[in-house]
């Protein structure tokens, strides 16, 4: 009897973490989402910074738009798009409405 097994997908970070990917990262106005945030910042993604602290959220935006300049990759860093929501991830229709506004 023969397995037949599909092909796993790639998901080592230079095929995830891509200029022009769009990325939704939630509890991004700190620690490891914020960290993740300028991560994908600093690829040229378009980010999708998500918390639900929106003073905090404005200063995370503040920080990866300064960190573009200095990135590794400028021109890719200089692509990126950033937006910025207030949701609270455990409602779920605010995440509904962010859904149909990310896709």
């Amino acid at each position: 009897m023969s397995s037949s097994s599909s092909p796993q997908p790639d998901l080592s970070a230079s095929t995830i973490f891509k200029e022009g990917h769009t990325a939704v990262i939630t509890g991004a106005s700190s620690g490891i989402g914020r960290a993740t945030a300028l991560y994908c910042v600093s690829k040229g993604m378009h980010v999708w910074m998500v918390d639900i602290d929106e003073e905090e959220l404005v200063i995370a935006k503040e920080l990866a738009s300064s960190k573009t300049k200095a990135a590794e990759d400028a021109a890719a860093a200089a692509s990126a798009k950033i937006e910025i929501r207030t949701v609270d991830v455990s409602d779920i229709k605010q995440m509904e409405s962010l859904a149909k506004e990310v896709f």
